[in-house]
């Protein structure tokens, strides 16, 4: 096992250098920075991911998204629903009010990874 390699493929998948999250849009490749990324939303396999500039659609499971974006910056606060903490306006117990008026939905059984998402907000 050859240690570059296998650092070469980490950086590769999390785009650590780049910051973004990529993905394909109708067959083509497209690039997001994660600083830009509000949050992703999914209904029947179709992901909206949701930036400061528009939003784009594809395909996808959200449970995939969730293992290659970072725990620290994103918190999976529903079955549907992924959001970037930053453009957290307000915690509440059972919605997250963003910083573009929208409110998303706190599902029961994401209340405690929840409320560890809002102690990193509050130590960042």
């Amino acid at each position: 096992m050859d240690i570059f390699q296998d650092l070469d493929k980490f950086v590769k998948k999390y785009n650590i250098f780049k910051l973004t999250y990529s993905f394909r849009q109708d067959g083509i490749e497209k690039g997001v920075p994660l600083a830009e990324i509000m949050y992703f939303s999914v209904y029947k396999k179709t992901i909206n991911l949701v930036t400061i500039n528009g939003t784009y659609t594809f395909r996808g499971y959200l449970g995939d998204v969730e293992k290659e974006i970072p725990e620290a910056l994103f918190c999976r606060c529903h079955k549907s629903f992924i959001v970037n903490i930053n453009y957290v306006k307000m915690f509440k117990y059972n919605e997250f009010l963003m910083s573009d008026g929208n409110t998303i939905p706190v599902g029961r059984n994401y209340r405690e990874k929840v409320k560890q998402c809002q102690i990193t907000m509050e130590l960042l």
